[in-house]
């Protein structure tokens, strides 16, 4: 496949979300890199770690110190302090509360939380039913731009249908919808 690029004139890679653990050691990505032959391959992350499960525990291990090493440098940078100051990140205004995460289950990584535990316990310690109260506050005070991150997909779809003139993104939404939430909500409606 990645010889049919490179015929085509394909000459420079470009791979999003990198820390999310592309295989370059070995596999179909290898082989693709391997038959493209790119004269430059570029990867963007939101984070240049990526979390590594070893014997010792689990460590956050730079991109660029890999094994095997793929990326030998970090050419660009950008802080979420210059994003805001620069109007491309809106200021964040964190709420924060006790949360009790020892009834959490890890997963058999032991590098997450089980998605049913974090649900079970949201739903015993009423967070979700919290997190309501506090939208619809900030609705009643006129706020029209609210994003909300829930515990699971159903969570959010129950959100959205007690919350009007609201839309539910994740990952099986159609990108059509996908698209006109996005507007809306940057637009306020």
């Amino acid at each position: 496949l990645g010889k049919e690029f490179r015929e085509r004139g394909v000459e420079l890679l470009f791979i999003d979300e990198v820390h999310l653990g592309t295989d370059f050691s070995g596999g179909m990505f290898k082989n693709f890199i391997k038959d493209l032959k790119p004269k430059k391959v570029i990867g963007v992350s939101g984070t240049i770690y990526r979390l590594v499960s070893t014997l010792a525990g689990s460590k956050l291990v730079m991109l660029t110190k890999m094994r095997p090493k793929y990326f030998k440098n970090v050419i660009h940078t950008t802080q979420i302090s210059e994003l805001t100051s620069k109007g491309y990140w809106t200021p964040i205004d964190y709420e924060c509360y006790d949360f009790d995460d020892s009834k959490l289950d890890l997963n058999s990584t032991g590098n997450e939380f089980t998605k049913e535990s974090v649900i079970r316990v949201n739903n015993e310690l009423g967070i979700n039913n919290n997190i309501l109260i506090r939208l619809r506050t900030l609705l009643s005070q006129g706020y029209t731009r609210i994003l909300v991150f829930c515990d699971s997909v159903e969570t959010a779809l129950e959100m959205q249908e007690v919350i009007p003139d609201s839309a539910c993104v994740h990952a099986k939404t159609p990108k059509k919808e996908r698209t006109k939430a996005i507007e809306d909500f940057k637009s306020g409606k």
